[in-house]
């Protein structure tokens, strides 16, 4: 989400940052929730919670109407703060659960963690500000978006959401990183076995050709390291013939293949 459709949606839905380290804790205010938003849009708005503008992909997008069984007068929150602001609800999101304080139930919401596809109806084009070649242009990038939510999820799933070199599971570390670049092959980027469920590291050291793997899903690093610093040196030798974790659909030895001989190159360091 950037800066731009941030300013867009949140003039229509509900926004407020959360950050990851403390379990995206939100509090929602109920004069705001109910005088600002249910009173003008009814339930047809969402509750946006995002860690920031400069991160795309760190936030949740729900449909109020979806949750809004969850903002009941018996949950309001009983702390301190509440006194001085007016009622409201407290609440967190763990591990892709959402819960509000002394609410007994709680939500899955990993299908909206990063998914664009709410976004796309709160895209506000003016009419005559932008050309059909702009807006166009616009479509064709939040369709781009979508298409790439798909393909985290499917490849996240692929390897039970785990770093397939690491095990880190921690989701906003992950990366479902392509073995044939988006870019260089249209028909195969939203196949799961194009994909690699990456920490954002080892993501970065795949997409640059530091390493590669072999059919056997083998790590191969580069050789020539003379110039590399030694921290890099150590993580990659940390990692030199080591087996990923085998997802349940192998990625196709072509793309292996591919990745082998046109990103994995034997860098010239200077």
């Amino acid at each position: 989400m950037t800066k731009d459709e941030l300013e867009d949606i949140k003039k229509n839905n509900y926004a407020l940052v959360a950050q990851p380290h403390t379990n995206y804790w939100f509090g929602i205010s109920s004069n705001k929730l109910r005088n600002t938003y249910i009173e003008k849009f009814g339930d047809n708005f969402n509750l946006i919670i995002y860690s920031g503008a400069d991160k795309d992909t760190d936030y949740y997008i729900f449909p109020f109407k979806k949750i809004k069984h969850l903002f009941k007068d018996e949950f309001y929150s009983k702390d301190a703060k509440t006194t001085t602001v007016g009622k409201r609800w407290v609440g967190n999101i763990k591990n892709h659960i959402l819960k509000i304080t002394n609410n007994p139930n709680h939500i899955d919401v990993k299908e909206y963690f990063g998914n664009p596809f709410f976004i796309k109806q709160h895209i506000f084009i003016k009419e005559n500000e932008e050309n059909d070649f702009e807006i166009e242009n616009k479509r064709l990038e939040i369709n781009v978006r979508i298409n790439q939510s798909k393909f985290r999820k499917r490849v996240l799933d692929n390897f039970n959401s785990k770093c397939c070199l690491s095990e880190i599971h921690e989701n906003d570390l992950l990366i479902a990183s392509h073995i044939i670049p988006w870019a260089d092959k249209k028909n195969i980027r939203l196949d799961p076995k194009n994909g690699l469920c990456l920490s954002v590291l080892y993501d970065k050291l795949f997409d640059k050709g530091y390493f590669t793997l072999t059919n056997e899903l083998e790590v191969i690093t580069i050789k020539n390291k003379l110039n590399l610093s030694s921290s890099l040196t150590q993580i990659l030798n940390e990692i030199e013939g080591k087996k990923i974790s085998i997802p349940k659909m192998k990625p196709k030895i072509e793309y292996l293949e591919y990745h082998r001989k046109k990103i994995f190159i034997e860098k010239d360091f200077q």
